[in-house]
This record gives C-alpha cells, structure tokens and sequence, in this order.
C-alpha cells in the first residue's frame, strides 16, 4: 500500500544534504576570508584607539582640573573619571584580543 503524498524524492532525505555539503565546502574560503578581514579590521580600529589613549588621558586629566577648579568636587571625588578610562581601556584591550582569538 502507498500513502497518499508519498514521494520517492521523500524517501531520499540525504540529497539535499550532500548538495549542502558540497555547496558550503565551496563557499568555506570566501566565507573565511570575509570573516579574517572583518577581525582584522575590528582589531586594528581598536589598535588604532590605543594609540590615540594618551589624548584621552589628557583630556581627562583637563576635565579633572576644571572639576577641582569650579570648587564643586575636591581632588578625591574627580578620582572616578582616571578610574572610568583606565576600566575603559582595559576593557578595549580585552575586545581588541578576542578578535584575534575568534579568528
């Protein structure tokens, strides 16, 4: 007895599995290249932030100096702006090697 809607392609399940193996083997180098050219480019945007930190902590220290000045905080209460971008580029550095990792 057959059922009714039964196919032969149905009972063929590993053909549309062997085309897709085929296929993605095909598109493994470009599809690797775009994604080490992504990771590269990420890596060296925050490569490129590390080298500009040093005005970062310039500018900060200025702000903390202006903070001080207005007579509104005293010098251990600007404390958590140093601290914020010492965190933040802590934290960029992490990012910065993950994509080298995740290549």
């Amino acid at each position: 007895m057959k059922r009714a809607g039964w196919t032969r392609a149905m009972h063929r399940p590993n053909r549309g599995r062997l085309w897709s193996a085929t296929f993605m083997s095909a598109l493994m180098p470009i599809t690797r290249d775009v994604c080490s050219r992504q990771y590269f480019n990420r890596w060296a945007n925050h490569e490129q932030s590390a080298k500009l930190d040093g005005d970062l902590y310039k500018s900060t220290e200025k702000k903390m100096e202006a903070m001080q000045n207005n007579g509104k905080l005293s010098w251990i209460e600007v404390q958590f702006a140093k601290t914020a971008v010492d965190t933040m580029i802590k934290a960029r550095i992490t990012l910065k090697w993950s994509y080298a990792m995740a290549f």
